[in-house]
This record gives structure tokens, sequence and C-alpha cells, in this order.
């Protein structure tokens, strides 16, 4: 896992080329949850699996609601030069 300037860990697999495709675990779990998923996208894809805030190896935020998860996504696809993505 890598870190990005705000502490969240996050992975990029597959092609760097291609479309951005971006693994978003559920709450109380971690990116491995997308661990047998990665394989199959990443031949066309580059896919970026993340923890959220307060999950795996990511830092909480005081106030964990849904605009700091999405504050925590478009920061971190902004951070690594993506504008636009397809999320799951």
């Amino acid at each position: 896992m890598r870190r990005a300037a705000d502490g969240t860990a996050y992975a990029l697999h597959g092609r760097a080329d291609a479309p951005l495709v971006v693994l978003i675990h559920g709450l109380g779990l971690t990116h491995e949850v997308w661990d047998q998923m990665v394989p199959a996208l990443a031949p066309q894809f580059c896919v970026l699996t993340y923890d959220i805030l307060g999950h795996g190896q990511t830092p909480t935020h005081p106030k964990p609601d849904l605009s700091a998860l999405a504050a925590q996504l478009a920061r971190l696809m902004a951070e690594l030069g993506y504008t636009q993505a397809a999320l799951v």
C-alpha cells in the first residue's frame, strides 16, 4: 500500500494508460475485500483500491460522514492525476 498526502492508504493495479476503475469497500471492511476482483479487472483497466477514512491503514476523520468520504476520494484522484473514473 502507498500513502497519499492526507494519509489515505491506496494501491493502483493494472494498466496506467487505461480508464480508471475505483473499488470502494463498505463500512467495517478494508480494500482487501476486492483482492479477488482486482486480477479480473487489471488487464483492461487501471484499478484503484483504498481504505476509506477510519478503516484499514487510513486514519480516521473528525467527522467521517458521506461528504468527508467523497472529499477523500476527490483528493486522492486529484493527487494521482485522474479527473474521472468508474466507481464500484
